[in-house]
């Protein structure tokens, strides 16, 4: 997840051709809430954190969003709304949790 924020920051900073993350982070203090309340632990976010929405509505590269179905960090909910309205926006979802993928599609 936290791969997804850094990606999307550098983005800006030195534009790549393609994104494929799982867990993506689009909104990171709610991330940070939902980590708070289900494990307990605490997290600090970069100080341009609070950037990552605005930047990655930006973005206009193809992007492929990988995403638990049973993910309750970065949730199924997150994945649709980096994806819909754009047209090089794809949603792959694996029956699963949160950082799961590789393990469930047979990658680990």
């Amino acid at each position: 997840s936290m791969g997804t924020l850094v990606a999307t920051l550098a983005y800006k900073e030195t534009p790549f051709d393609v994104m494929i993350g799982e867990a993506f982070v689009v909104d990171p203090p709610t991330i940070v809430k939902r980590i708070q309340d289900q494990k307990n632990k605490t997290l600090i976010l970069p100080k341009d954190a609070k950037k990552v929405k605005k930047t990655l509505h930006g973005i206009n590269i193809p992007l492929l969003v990988v995403c638990g179905t049973k993910d309750e960090v970065t949730t199924l909910e997150d994945g649709k709304m980096i994806t819909q309205h754009y047209k090089n926006r794809r949603l792959f979802t694996f029956e699963g949790g949160h950082l799961q993928g590789a393990r469930v599609l047979g990658f680990e």
